[in-house]
């Protein structure tokens, strides 16, 4: 049972920790005209808005575009080939495979607690298929007149 006096602490401490958790509303820096247009050109069906690589300002592409800048800056080089449902299958279950018999045959190196994380991360699996994702890459340069110019291009993540 707990005294009285340290339960009058515990609950007075929650009491003051209680709003330092609580989610805080983040207020925009756009003005409401600004804030609707956005949200039109994010549902517009042919442009897609995304986040920057730096996070300096959203991005606005032709959804075409930014496809195509995926396609041919990254996807259809020679580390990245599309697999057929049966390839992508056939390398999921073999690197299955691999990482049971590698867990199995290291099993002494590796703890209880770490094996136990590992099996049950491998058992939760449903999807496991790599996604490909591309930031827009904004390069900065500075004009003498001082205006900020803004190129895009696509990069794949770090």
């Amino acid at each position: 049972m707990i005294n009285c006096e340290i339960q009058a602490h515990i609950d007075s401490f929650r009491k003051r920790l209680k709003p330092l958790f609580r989610r805080q509303k983040v207020y925009s820096n756009l003005t409401l005209i600004q804030h609707r247009l956005l949200s039109t050109l994010r549902h517009h069906p042919d442009l897609l808005v995304l986040n920057s690589d730096k996070n300096l300002r959203p991005v606005i592409l032709e959804r075409e575009v930014y496809v195509r800048r995926c396609l041919t800056d990254h996807l259809l080089t020679w580390p990245y080939q599309q697999l057929s449902q049966e390839e992508a299958d056939n390398f999921t279950s073999e690197t299955r495979h691999l990482l049971k018999k590698f867990l199995t045959e290291n099993s002494y190196a590796i703890s209880e607690m770490d094996m136990t994380y590992l099996w049950r991360s491998l058992e939760s699996v449903t999807d496991p298929y790599a996604y490909f994702y591309v930031l827009a890459k904004i390069h900065l340069e500075d004009t003498p007149n001082r205006f900020r110019l803004w190129k895009l291009t696509t990069s794949a993540p770090c």
